[in-house]
């Protein structure tokens, strides 16, 4: 059934992972030396023809979206949108969070994704009628948040409960469990660096659903080394004791981001061995993302002037 289903759709997405940006070709972009030269590099890629469209070369982020957008696209000319509509509705979320902070200020918001899966017109009248069920009633409780923290909470818990609650493939899923994991040691990171933070604030803030449930009942608020040691076992261990060594030492979590990333990107490349499915869709369109963000990372330091040396510290692995 999966071979009729999805053996065109594996195909195309197939071809379509090999135009997906390698280290060599990342490498080539670190090398020139202006942000205007680095735009130009992606002449003969997948990127040529909404780079050419820029007016203006800092407008980069327009391009990117492109691609994404064409990604998108492809799956549901091929009828597939389906498999992908949790995808879809991340950017819908984050679409709802910019429509009720501007809100909150009187103000309009800043542009909207057009890569969610809803007509944001309404959303932006206040009209939410068109949101599912649970939607509507977490936007209805985060209106009347006052600090936009907790306004992000509840809407992030409610997009990863409906995430998981209509990710029927198992790899989908997984990945939905593992973002939940990462996202909460993340939070859990972040405020154990605060001073006054009571364990109830870390109650509200950790989302449920992932592979680490049990641990955090184990574990306070500000007990790093305790979670070191819960984690060590486990396929987070490594990545956390590294991220903690470098929080310790540089006060940063940016080594951890890039940890956790590149773990992103392992998960990601199941999909590689999976024949026929829904699986290659979903991994062409994460794998995308991921290529989004390495392509922000560069072109950001471009346009700041960075070294190649200092952008490339922040890069992450690839998945093309």
């Amino acid at each position: 059934m999966k071979e009729s289903k999805f053996g065109y759709a594996v195909a195309r997405t197939r071809s379509w992972e090999n135009t997906l940006l390698d280290k060599n070709r990342l490498e080539r972009l670190l090398a020139a030396q202006s942000l205007e030269e680095t735009l130009a590099q992606l002449g003969d890629t997948i990127y040529a023809e909404a780079v050419g469209e820029l007016e203006n070369p800092r407008d980069y982020e327009r391009a990117l979206e492109q691609v994404l957008i064409h990604a998108f696209a492809a799956m549901a000319e091929m009828g597939h949108l389906d498999e992908l509509k949790t995808l879809s509705w991340r950017y819908d979320f984050v679409n709802l969070k910019l429509i009720l902070r501007a809100k909150r200020r009187d103000e309009e918001p800043r542009e909207l994704s057009p890569l969610g899966s809803l007509d944001t017109r309404p959303l932006l009248k206040g009209d939410w009628e068109a949101l599912p069920a649970p939607w509507q009633e977490a936007v209805l409780l985060a209106q009347g948040e006052e600090d936009p923290q907790k306004l992000d909470l509840i809407l992030d818990r409610t997009f990863f409960q409906e995430a998981l609650k209509y990710s029927s493939n198992p790899y989908l899923a997984l990945w939905w469990r593992l973002e939940i994991d990462l996202t909460n040691i993340r939070t859990f990171f972040r405020l154990s660096a605060l001073e006054g933070v009571g364990q109830e604030l870390w109650h509200e803030s950790k989302i449920p659903g992932g592979e680490l449930e049990g641990v955090w009942g184990e574990v306070a608020l500000g007990d790093l080394d305790g979670l070191q040691s819960r984690l060590a076992m486990g396929k987070f261990g490594e990545i956390y004791s590294q991220g903690l060594r470098a929080w310790r030492d540089e006060g940063s979590l940016s080594l951890w981001e890039r940890l956790a990333d590149n773990m992103r990107v392992e998960y990601i490349k199941r999909a590689k061995y999976i024949p026929f499915g829904p699986e290659p869709l979903v991994a062409y369109i994460l794998g995308r993302e991921h290529e989004s963000k390495l392509l922000r990372i560069i072109l950001a330091g471009k346009a700041n002037n960075l070294a190649a040396s200092e952008i490339r510290e922040r890069l992450r692995e690839v998945y093309g």
